[in-house]
């Protein structure tokens, strides 16, 4: 088999491209799949033209197949960027909602810390003197707000040590946070009697609060009691509760009538109260006082305690028992000391608290005064002490007075200057400041020369 005169005349690469080409061809030709025989055959009946339609063929079959193509992938890509723009939009709206409640927090952290930001920017610009005012500024804000907390720690205790108060009550309100109060007293039964009871008049006409029926052990007494929830007992209320007990005592409905004021000691006519008192010209009426500063618990306590007593009384007085009134009185102020004690033990146990945060004041208070000697040392040694307005200074003069005399000495010694010893008589030249002034070189500031005139020698010798 010959050769093509162009195989012939390649060089080796060239001649390796060629039978590369042709076998890509005679594969493309599908002419591997056919005999040796058939492809001679195929190759004696086309000439260049067939081959020429061939080649056609296969070329328009490829772009068709190229544009299928591009339009498969114009699809898909029309497609996939659809979903990425979608996806994009879904992510940026996202983004977007959280950046807006970021700027939301971020407005609200700015509008709530606006005044120290303010504060901060000015302390930079107005410096060495800003930071003085922002420090005193800080002081007194931070005591400002420990004023602030103990007025309504006060307020708080006052409201719960008092919580019932002085109120302007309604007709129809007549007698509520009396009641509220004997319902408390009754909530378990009495201590020393636990077969009394009670019912409420508040509501009613006369018979005060409420009318309490003890057993038989207290001679089935019957206590009317009308409690005053508020100051000082006025003559009206002295005139109700006179109305009150006659018609009970006229229309037999009760034994005795004790009032009670709940917060204030002394009652008009009859003085202090804290023990009960029994009316001169009348010994079924009784009068009983409590002060401001218990509790509701404690003055619970007291006031069943002073029941107890009425009930002892009044069993003696019916000739039950043969305890000598004295002694009885003496019983109750013993008891009534008693009260008094542990209400002083609770008052020492609220002092030593109150000390105890008087003392973490006054190291607060060292540690301000610790951090502004600070920063004055700090500004004395920067030359802008004397930019700051004197009103803050004057707290600090004698530590500025020290600082001044130990710049003088400092420089004394840097520049071995000796003061010139005094004469025979003690006495030392009139100008002997002036010339130390001119050795030193130094320009005495307004606020130094107060000390400089009248400062003595002895005070910048070491």
């Amino acid at each position: 088999m010959e050769y093509p005169q162009i195989y012939i005349n390649s060089n080796e690469d060239t001649k390796k491209i060629i039978i590369q080409f042709g076998s890509a061809v005679f594969q493309l030709l599908n002419l591997n799949c056919l005999t040796m025989d058939e492809v001679i055959a195929r190759f004696k009946s086309i000439n260049n033209n067939d081959i020429d339609e061939l080649y056609q063929v296969k070329i328009k079959n490829l772009e068709k197949t190229v544009a299928t193509l591009k339009k498969d992938l114009k699809s898909s890509y029309e497609t996939h960027k659809n979903e990425l723009e979608g996806m994009r939009d879904h992510v940026k709206g996202i983004y977007i909602n959280e950046i807006n409640e970021l700027r939301e927090q971020k407005a609200m952290i700015n509008d709530k810390n606006e005044k120290e930001i303010e504060d901060r920017i000015n302390l930079y610009r107005m410096g060495a003197n800003g930071k003085i005012e922002m420090a005193d500024r800080i002081a007194e804000e931070k005591e400002k707000r420990i004023i602030a907390l103990q007025d309504e720690n006060a307020n708080l205790t006052k409201y719960i040590n008092g919580f019932i108060g002085e109120r302007s009550l309604k007709d129809t309100e007549k007698g509520k946070y009396a009641e509220d109060v004997i319902k408390d007293i009754f909530s378990d039964c009495l201590p020393f009697d636990d077969e009394a009871c009670w019912k409420t008049t508040a509501r009613g006409a006369g018979s005060g609060d409420c009318i309490i029926i003890f057993s038989k052990a207290y001679h089935n007494l019957r206590l009317m009691v009308e409690m005053k929830m508020k100051g000082s007992i006025t003559p009206e209320d002295h005139e109700q509760f006179e109305s009150h007990y006659i018609d009970d005592f006229n229309n037999d409905k009760v034994d005795l009538a004790m009032m009670i004021s709940y917060d204030y000691k002394n009652i008009s006519n009859q003085g202090c109260c804290l023990v009960h008192k029994y009316r001169k010209d009348n010994d079924k009426v009784i009068y009983f006082a409590l002060d401001k500063t218990g509790t509701p618990q404690e003055k619970k306590e007291i006031i069943i305690h002073e029941l107890h007593r009425v009930c002892k009384e009044y069993i003696y007085n019916k000739g039950v028992v043969s305890i000598p009134l004295e002694n009885n009185y003496v019983c109750q102020v013993e008891e009534r000391l008693k009260d008094f004690k542990n209400r002083e033990i609770s008052i020492i146990k609220i002092i030593k608290n109150s000390k105890n945060q008087i003392k973490d004041f006054e190291k607060e208070k060292q540690t301000l005064e610790k951090s502004r000697n600070q920063l004055l040392k700090q500004l004395y040694d920067d030359g802008t002490i004397y930019k700051i307005n004197h009103i803050y200074l004057n707290e600090n003069e004698s530590q500025l007075k020290q600082m001044f005399f130990h710049k003088i000495k400092k420089q004394m010694k840097d520049k071995n200057i000796v003061i010139p010893p005094p004469n025979k008589s003690g006495k030392r030249k009139p100008m002997w400041r002036d010339k130390l002034k001119e050795e030193l070189c130094i320009d005495i500031e307004p606020y130094e020369k107060k000390w400089w005139d009248k400062f003595k020698v002895d005070e910048i010798m070491d």
